[in-house]
Parts: structure tokens; sequence; C-alpha cells
């Protein structure tokens, strides 16, 4: 019998840039070539979707099932990041040949500022609902 996966809580469809990089701990399974466009280990993508528990991106550049990553959401008037945040990468889809890929990320439950800068974001969505 398939067991279907659940969302456990509300996602919001969102258009914000952001950066990813491997989490510093894992950067040695995974590295990045210098065709990849990565600057320091670092890669700008776009973020779809964003919710309490996870957040969908899309990326030129695969990212395989597992690996921890550091996602960075990045403030619009290009201040400091507003939220930096590690999760796990939790599907990896292409979306067209360009290459583009659709990457959904399991998000570590959050704590003290990080909690409360991913509150913040996910309540302006909230009020614009």
């Amino acid at each position: 019998m398939n067991e279907l996966a659940v969302r456990q809580s509300q996602r919001h469809d969102v258009a914000l840039r952001g950066t990813v990089q491997i989490d510093p701990d894992q950067a040695s399974i995974v590295r990045l070539s210098k065709t990849s466009g990565a600057r320091e280990g670092v890669l700008s993508v776009d973020i779809v979707d964003l919710s309490a528990k996870g957040l969908g991106f899309l990326i030129p550049v695969f990212l395989p099932k597992g690996i921890g990553v550091v996602v960075a959401v990045l403030d619009p008037k290009g201040g400091p990041p507003l939220l930096s945040i590690k999760g796990k990468v939790m599907r990896a889809v292409m979306t067209d040949r360009r290459p583009m890929y659709l990457i959904g990320v399991s998000i570590e439950i959050p704590e003290g500022d990080t909690k409360k800068a991913l509150d913040s974001i996910l309540a302006s969505f909230e009020e614009l609902a």
C-alpha cells in the first residue's frame, strides 16, 4: 500500500531571491564545479514556495536527495539576508531541458532568531492571503 506524503504546514507560493550552498559538514561529499556558476560555493536561486517546515527553489544545478544545504532568503532592499536556515534536499525534479531543477528542502526546526525571522516572513504572506 502506498502512503501519500501530506504537508503538515501551510505552503505559500512566493517569488523570492535566495542563495544556497552545500552544508559545510557535507562539503566533502558534493563539490560544485567552476562551471556551476557558484561563487565561493554559493549559488543564486529563485525560491518558489515556503512553509514552516520546508521550501522549494529553482536552480540550474542538480542537487542530490539527502544532501544538507544552507538556504538564505535575500532582502529585496539589499540589506543582510532575511533568513539563513539549514535543511535537507528531499526532492529534485528536472523542470525543463535548460536545465532547471525544482529542489524541495525540508528545513530543520528553527530556534531563536532564525525562528523569529521565518515566522516574520511567513506572517507577511499570511497577511496578503
